[in-house]
């Protein structure tokens, strides 16, 4: 069976990170032990996931017309089997630089705990025109990864798409939301436990495996919980099973879960089952931890192997 495609429908950002000893608190004026810049965004983190991961990959999204447009596509251009061909620069008339890109305010604790204020930018300003044209070649054995930091109109639009056409379609329900209409065309849900509680809203159960569990029964998804150093819980086809995180040393976790959610699909678009799958995005997410920044980690496919000899899955 030949390899399908990952086209991730998203955001893309310029990142500014500033070190911290605690978050900052309301009316509190604190220092930055340092700062930085790095490039991100979900949609883009999970597309250079993807591709790191050996999928051929396409990031569909938006860039401003400025300086940090620039900068991104200078730090990705590089990355092997990610294709930038739907990464487009919106610039304004003239010499106008048009909508600034997306950016990301992001203060690091000294655990490494991360803190986010987004700023939409050009992800505000994705078409479902510039999406259709995107997945005009999709196939059945292709993946199409959404998130929630583009209109979700325009995520809703894309995941109808991708099922139409028979393409297994992924939704990483982050930033969280209760609103269940996004639902509708996905085959897999991917989720933190405080975006599973936030989409059952009263009714969420107090346990982490319990929320995966309700979250499929009541919608009838495949369903995957990260849960950070507990590892994963897959709740698919009426069964449940539990996979452990890797230890390791953690720096950032910042982008650790789109680490996840691009070396997941990945592995998906090979025709790997659930819980593979699931095994190796446990494994990117590792390294993403490992290093600083959502992009920092050099680990590739042949690296994740090693990680995932001693951790096999768990029934529940």
């Amino acid at each position: 069976m030949s390899k399908g495609r990952v086209f991730v429908v998203g955001s893309a950002n310029l990142d500014r990170f500033l070190y911290v000893d605690a978050f900052v608190r309301a009316g509190e004026t604190i220092s930055s032990t340092s700062s930085k810049e790095a490039v991100g965004g979900k949609g883009l983190n999970q597309a250079v996931a993807a591709a790191r991961a050996g999928a051929s990959t396409w990031m569909v999204g938006n860039l401003g017309g400025d300086g940090a447009a620039a900068t991104i596509t200078t730090a990705i251009e590089g990355e092997e089997n990610l294709h930038l061909g739907f990464l487009t620069s919106q610039t304004g008339p003239g010499d106008e630089p048009g909508t600034p890109t997306g950016q990301a305010m992001i203060q690091i604790s000294k655990d490494g705990d991360n803190a986010i204020v987004l700023i939409a930018g050009a992800n505000a300003t994705i078409t479902t025109e510039h999406v259709t044209e995107a997945l005009e070649s999709l196939t059945s054995a292709d993946v199409v990864v959404c998130q929630r930091e583009i209109p979700d109109p325009v995520t809703g639009h894309a995941l109808a798409l991708a099922k139409e056409k028979g393409a297994t379609t992924v939704l990483n329900l982050a930033p969280a939301t209760a609103d269940t209409s996004l639902l509708a065309h996905v085959d897999l849900l991917i989720v933190n436990e405080t975006e599973a509680a936030t989409l059952l809203g009263s009714e969420s159960p107090a346990s982490i495996p319990a929320l995966a569990c309700a979250i499929h029964d009541r919608f009838g998804l495949s369903t995957i919980l990260t849960a950070g150093p507990d590892g994963a819980y897959i709740a698919a086809g009426g069964e449940t099973s539990h996979i452990n995180a890797i230890t390791c040393d953690v720096v950032d976790t910042t982008g650790a879960g789109d680490a996840f959610v691009g070396a997941t699909t990945a592995l998906l678009a090979e025709g790997a089952d659930l819980t593979r799958a699931t095994s190796y995005g446990i494994a990117a997410a590792t390294a993403a931890c490992s290093a600083p920044g959502a992009q920092g980690y050099t680990q590739r496919r042949q690296d994740f192997d090693p990680l995932l000899a001693s951790n096999p899955p768990q029934d529940q």
